[in-house]
């Protein structure tokens, strides 16, 4: 099997979401067919770049996914599976290379304000960012002003993601930031 193959097999897997499944238990006359991890494997036996998969097969599964999930085709369970199966994808590929660095989109900074408890959002919108290649810092529930502050100063993330209690805390914000 040639490059562009293997490729269109792992984009394949994300977006129609057969993973790891093992077709060969229900019939054992069939071929047991080659697993994600397997085919992300292969590609780097075979010196795929790693930032190629990543570009290329990756992000565009995830787009894809996405655009399905925005269409009504998927539901949000669905793309959370495709997310958490393209970062684990990526883990292979930066644990291959050595290289998270080069692999990575940038940070994320997710924080749910104290008093507010919105955890099912920080944790479905920190797996689609994982999905998409972005480093997720997670401040959790109950953070003060003054942690989100120094997180973005400290981190200087590519995005921002909190929940707020009420707008009377944006002058508060404002005055820290400055």
């Amino acid at each position: 099997m040639n490059d562009q193959g293997i490729m269109r097999q792992i984009s394949n897997h994300i977006v129609k979401g057969r993973f790891d499944a093992h077709m060969y238990q229900q019939d054992p006359g069939l071929k047991r067919p080659s697993g994600f991890s397997d085919l992300i494997r292969l590609s780097l036996k075979k010196n795929v770049p790693a930032p190629l998969i990543s570009s290329d097969v990756l992000d565009k599964a995830m787009y894809k996914s996405i655009k399905k999930y925005e269409e009504g085709q998927f539901l949000l369970p669905d793309l959370i599976a495709r997310a958490k199966k393209t970062t684990k994808a990526r883990d292979i590929l930066a644990k291959y290379t050595g290289d998270y660095l080069s692999l990575s989109k940038g940070k994320a900074v997710l924080a749910t304000f104290y008093g507010e408890d919105h955890t099912h959002w920080r944790t479905i919108t920190a797996s689609i960012l994982k999905g998409l290649g972005f480093k997720t810092i997670d401040l959790g529930a109950g953070a003060f002003i003054e942690d989100i502050v120094h997180s973005v100063k400290y981190e200087t993330p590519a995005f921002l993601g909190i929940t707020m209690p009420a707008i009377s805390v944006i002058p508060e914000i404002n005055a820290m930031s400055s």
